[in-house]
């Protein structure tokens, strides 16, 4: 992964009032402002290793030549600059990463999956407002419960979930699982379905793994009951390393949260470890690095269970949701 861009559907008028609408540094003060800090921030996100789509060509910016003058000044070489037609956009056929810039809320696509960012709440939206990675210790209970994640709901339509134990205690799912995905889940997704993969760990005896499997996903389908949510498990094999070492991460398009020794934290109300906790947002470029290491991590774990042919059966097509890829290493 030589040097991955962040993809962003831009509108003209939006980056006009960006530059326009930059905080005043006052000059008495020796530190930023947080309005200062999030510009600044957000202006490296934008002008820095990513490929715009912006709703101009060079005449409409030719016509406005003063105002951009600025703006075109501020995009470095690292960043591929490509005209588009909005009202064409294909959401089916968009990056799962994509961010929308707009100043037209009939290009706000919240509801599909995609952050959609304008003017008005570029201070308030928690992509943007948590620009410093967000960390709560849980032995200073600094972080009361997996309710505090509604915080920093966003829109999204995809969530890997990997944490080798996640799955194995019934109680311990309904305390920690079920209440994450409560307060993360989008409420709903117009565009297609949300995929939901869950990597785990069976410590099942190998004779017992298809219905160790078969179990585990019927009680999640009948805990979330949403038909809009495509769910898959993928047991991982101990020896592969990657997700031994880095096991404990949740992605979606835009976060990334790891906890050092897993997300079944909580038991009858209460933490059982003395840990950190953090809270990534993919506006910080390693963060956005580190989701896609982790995604494609995911896809070779897919590949793997299918050539070595251990998927397990297909659950009836009525379902319309399938657990496969069941890697088994003897």
């Amino acid at each position: 992964m030589e040097n991955p861009k962040l993809p962003i559907y831009c509108q003209l008028s939006f980056l006009l009032k960006f530059i326009q609408n930059r905080p005043n540094h006052k000059p008495d003060s020796l530190i930023e402002s947080k309005e200062e800090k999030i510009w600044n921030k957000f202006s490296e996100m934008i002008f820095q290793n990513t490929k715009v789509f912006i709703d101009a060509d060079y005449a409409q910016i030719e016509k406005n030549k003063n105002e951009t003058k600025f703006l075109v000044k501020q995009f470095s070489e690292s960043v591929e600059i490509e005209h588009v037609n909005f009202d064409e956009i294909r959401l089916d056929l968009l990056d799962i990463h994509t961010i929308f810039l707009v100043d037209n809320d009939k290009y706000r696509y919240e509801n599909y999956g995609y952050v959609s960012i304008s003017i008005d709440d570029l201070y308030t939206n928690c992509l943007i407002s948590e620009i410093e990675d967000t960390h709560f210790s849980f032995e200073n209970k600094l972080f009361d419960g997996w309710e505090e994640l509604e915080k920093y709901n966003h829109p999204c339509n995809f969530m890997i979930i990997s944490d080798n134990y996640i799955l194995d205690n019934k109680d311990l799912v309904e305390e920690n699982l079920m209440k994450i995905l409560k307060h993360w889940l989008p409420k709903s997704i117009q565009n297609g379905k949300f995929q939901l993969i869950i990597i785990t760990d069976n410590s099942k005896d190998r004779n017992q793994t298809k219905y160790d499997a078969e179990a585990r996903f019927k009680y999640l389908e009948e805990i979330i009951n949403r038909d809009d949510i495509n769910v898959k498990i993928l047991f991982n094999a101990k020896t592969n390393r990657f997700f031994k070492q880095h096991g404990r991460n949740i992605i979606t398009n835009y976060f990334q949260i790891y906890c050092g020794q897993g997300f079944s934290i909580f038991k009858d109300g209460e933490c059982q470890i003395n840990d950190t906790f953090f809270l990534k947002s993919i506006i910080n470029r390693n963060t956005y690095i580190n989701i896609l290491n982790i995604e494609k991590q995911c896809a070779e774990i897919e590949n793997k269970a299918k050539n070595i042919g251990s998927q397990i059966d297909t659950m009836p097509d009525d379902k319309e949701k399938i657990i496969s890829n069941l890697l088994i290493h003897s």
